[in-house]
Order: C-alpha cells, then sequence, then structure tokens
C-alpha cells in the first residue's frame, strides 16, 4: 500500500473542496500541514454547525479515505490538528457524529481518550 502524505493530501484537498483553496494556499499557513489541515477541519466544522450532511459527509469520507493511507505525519495531523478539533455538542452534533466512518470514529475516540487521561494526570499532579 502505498501512503499518502502531505503533498497528496492537500493536493486532493484543494482539488475535491475548492472552497478552501485559497485559505489553504495562503502564505501564513502552506506548506505548513497542521495549518493545512486546521483549514480542513474548519470546513468540516463549519459543515457540523450548519448541519449541512451532505457536505459533512464528504468531508468524511475524504477524510477516512486518507486517514486510512495516511503516513505518519498525515496520520498524526489528522489526530492532532482535525480530530481532536471537531464539536460535536451543537445542535446538529448528534446527527453529524453519526456520520463518521468506523476508522475516523476509533481514531476520534483513541485522541479523546488520551486528552481526558492528560487532563485527569495534570489535576492530580496540580493536587501534589
Amino acid at each position: 500500500m502505498n501512503l499518502n502524505g502531505r503533498e497528496q493530501f492537500v493536493s486532493a484537498l484543494k482539488e475535491e473542496f475548492p472552497e478552501v483553496r485559497e485559505e489553504v494556499e495562503d502564505e501564513i499557513w502552506t506548506g505548513l500541514l497542521h495549518l493545512e489541515m486546521a483549514c480542513f477541519a474548519r470546513f468540516t466544522q463549519d459543515a457540523i454547525e450548519q448541519g449541512d450532511f451532505d457536505r459533512l459527509k464528504q468531508c468524511f469520507d475524504f477524510a477516512a479515505r486518507f486517514y486510512e493511507t495516511a503516513d505518519p505525519n498525515l496520520k498524526n495531523a489528522f489526530y492532532d490538528s482535525y480530530l481532536e478539533y471537531l464539536d460535536f455538542n451543537s445542535p446538529n452534533g448528534s446527527k453529524a457524529e453519526g456520520l463518521l466512518p468506523t476508522v475516523l470514529r476509533q481514531a476520534w475516540l483513541e485522541i479523546n481518550e488520551y486528552l481526558k487521561d492528560l487532563w485527569v494526570k495534570t489535576q492530580e499532579r496540580e493536587k501534589t
């Protein structure tokens, strides 16, 4: 299996979602994978908040396709700059969360469990 990295991801992102092209190509983010991924996260979150479930499904399918074939750097960006920032607490959140493909749901649960454990450990250290 060929692994996909930043170049393949960003190229496909701009092709499949021309609405994010301008932001991704902004000189502030361009070439910085986590910031480029954050553009995609904001685009996805906007679909959640607007209840645009067709666009959201397209985002999730795209993300799942790349997540499954991601090189380590791209996979890390999915965890840290995409999945970590998806917020399903809005009025559309429940339905949106139900659209997560299995592979993304598992990764989303993993990152949230990690963050919860980190928070608990931080709280324990602050008590001592």
